[in-house]
């Protein structure tokens, strides 16, 4: 993966990276190790993602470059 756009940390210890052509990583130790995060609400031509927020484990909210937002 070559760009990250947008970094959200939920808690010190969880939080998420995204960016170029729809990647999103997730860590639960304080950015020690990353884990891919699926994303099947976004199309197949991978749009960059430029803004994600996650305001608890389960609902987050994510933009892509084409504007248009995603709930997880």
């Amino acid at each position: 993966n070559s760009g990250i756009t947008a970094v959200w940390f939920l808690n010190p210890a969880k939080g998420f990276i995204a960016g170029d052509q729809g990647f999103m990583k997730m860590t639960a130790d304080s950015g020690n190790t990353w884990v891919n995060v699926e994303l099947p609400t976004i199309p197949s031509n991978y749009q960059d993602i430029v803004s994600l927020r996650f305001y608890d484990n389960n609902i987050g909210y994510y933009t892509n470059d084409e504007g248009f937002m995603y709930k997880t």
